[in-house]
């Protein structure tokens, strides 16, 4: 069950409909899939990642996350994506020792 209707308040007059829901998260799930880039990870703009290199890469603004949710969807039974989550692990994981690594050069003084 998604839902237990006691458990909140009511914010719109349109009924609950699981299908409705499942629908949308899908479609949600399609989009993340759609924007996916194999080098570049998912778009983002500059402003979610205020301090942070783009493209975004940690759990809380960023491909990681964005993995970490496609994955619990499909385990879950919601919704399929497309992506291969392991290979956009890994390269999510690469480009974050590279941004590292670069930043560890940049503040060591020659």
């Amino acid at each position: 069950m998604l839902y237990e209707p006691a458990e909140f308040d009511r914010l719109t007059d349109e009924p609950w409909d699981p299908a409705r829901v499942e629908d949308a998260i899908a479609a949600i799930v399609a989009d993340a899939d759609a924007a996916f880039d194999a080098a570049e990870l998912w778009p983002a703009h500059e402003w979610d990642g205020w301090e942070e290199p783009l493209p975004l890469k940690s759990l809380w603004v960023g491909a990681a996350g964005v993995i970490w949710a496609l994955d619990a969807l499909r385990r879950r039974g919601h919704a399929e994506t497309s992506l291969h989550l392991a290979e956009a692990a890994l390269r999510t994981l690469e480009l974050e020792r590279a941004a590292t690594l670069d930043k560890s050069a940049a503040a060591s003084p020659d």
